[in-house]
């Protein structure tokens, strides 16, 4: 799309089948629309219009990701339907991608016995080789590791992990085999067009609770590994001192909170404000609670509390809890112009309640993305008019979204 020799590298990954598949669910979700069109009911989302200018670059973030295996159940439906799956019917926008980032909220590995059996009630373990190779199909690039699956195989299944990542071309952020490895952001530098850059810097780190500490060995130290530890003033001058140190770099805040099937909590909106206000972040874009959560604008900067699931092969528990919507959000950065001068946000809703799309997570209907928006809309908080005057609306080839302007 933006690249080429890139573009050809990405089409690569493919199978002529799953071309094929990609090339059918283009041309059911796209409904005759080239950039993007008013949606049904446009006019009753009371949004305007979404931006019609072409982007250079787009780089994608998604939220909580695993195959499942630890999950009654799927094993058999991998067996039997494959990998690629639960991945077909949001494939477009990843083949589409520059580039995508993903929380893995898993571990790649085989160890027979999770240390952690008995103390946690989920241990999340995928296939060390099916894995991390579907990912890469599918145009998969960087992998944070920060979140509260990464270490539940002990530090044996952590290290097969990294081994398995490196070995299939992902780049893990977030953890690491020290804290310098884990506070380390995932950093990458572009160059599109006559000679235009655009630098990302994205910086992954997991919510301290002390019971991951303290009986879980989930956070890095100068001798041990783990993740990286959310804090607001650790990891807000991480970020600070990077954007010192890298002035034109855009830098993306990639937090994991662990408050599933729930809208955003104090704690989590304070922490977003330390990280754009003290942090510097030019775009918070939050995972953990397996479900949307709010989207505000706080000093300027689009905040997303948490993206929920992208590919999730759990059985979900969305029927448990009544007052959140059972979706997710696919957020897409698109920039134009030398170092991002010109640059959006575009919040693709899309399904996450396996029970219902058969584990394959989906674009929002027409029906669905209007009840979205008024559920986002009745949290806004503070300051209810950003929502309506600041986001706009439209669908394009992969389906509805929500706009903003970053730059």
């Amino acid at each position: 799309m933006h690249f080429g020799d890139d573009m050809t590298r990405r089409m690569g990954r493919f199978s002529p089948v799953i071309m094929l598949e990609i090339l059918v669910a283009i041309l059911i979700l796209a409904t005759g629309c080239t950039k993007h069109e008013k949606a049904p009911g446009f006019e009753e989302t009371g949004l305007a219009a979404a931006s019609d200018w072409a982007p250079e670059l787009e780089i994608i973030f998604v939220g909580d990701t695993s195959f499942g295996e630890t999950y009654d159940g799927t094993p058999e439906l991998l067996a039997k339907k494959g990998y690629d799956y639960p991945l077909q019917k949001v494939a477009p926008i990843l083949k589409r991608a520059d580039y995508t980032v993903v929380n893995f909220e898993s571990s790649f590995n085989n160890v027979a016995v999770s240390p952690l059996a008995k103390v946690k009630s989920w241990v999340h373990q995928d296939d060390p080789e099916k894995a991390p190779a579907t990912l890469v199909k599918y145009g998969v690039d960087a992998i944070s590791m920060a979140n509260n699956h990464s270490m539940d195989f002990g530090i044996g299944g952590f290290k097969q992990s990294l081994e398995a990542a490196d070995k299939h071309g992902l780049t893990v952020f977030g953890a690491g085999m020290n804290q310098a490895a884990a506070d380390k952001p995932l950093e990458k530098s572009f160059t599109f067009g006559d000679g235009k850059t655009f630098d990302l810097a994205v910086f992954g780190a997991f919510q301290y609770i002390k019971g991951y500490d303290v009986k879980q060995h989930f956070y890095a130290s100068d001798e041990a590994p783990g993740a990286s530890r959310l804090s607001r003033s650790h990891t807000s001058k991480l970020m600070r001192d990077y954007k010192s140190d890298h002035p034109d770099a855009f830098v993306v805040a990639f937090p994991h909170f662990n408050n599933n099937y729930r809208w955003a909590k104090e704690r989590e909106i304070r922490m977003a404000g330390s990280l754009v206000k003290s942090g510097k972040a030019d775009l918070y874009l939050g995972q953990g609670s397996h479900c949307l959560q709010e989207i505000r604008r706080y000093k300027g900067v689009w905040t997303a509390y948490s993206l929920g699931n992208f590919m999730f092969n759990s059985p979900g528990r969305y029927r448990k809890f009544k007052d959140i919507v059972p979706y997710s959000l696919v957020a897409s950065l698109q920039v134009a112009g030398d170092k991002g001068e010109r640059a959006r946000v575009r919040f693709y809703p899309i399904s996450s309640d396996n029970l219902k799309t058969d584990f394959q997570p989906a674009p929002a209907s027409s029906k669905q993305f209007l009840r979205i928006v008024e559920k986002l809309r009745e949290r806004e908080g503070d300051d209810p008019d950003a929502f309506n005057k600041l986001l706009r609306a439209g669908k394009d080839d992969f389906g509805y979204f929500l706009e903003a302007t970053v730059r």
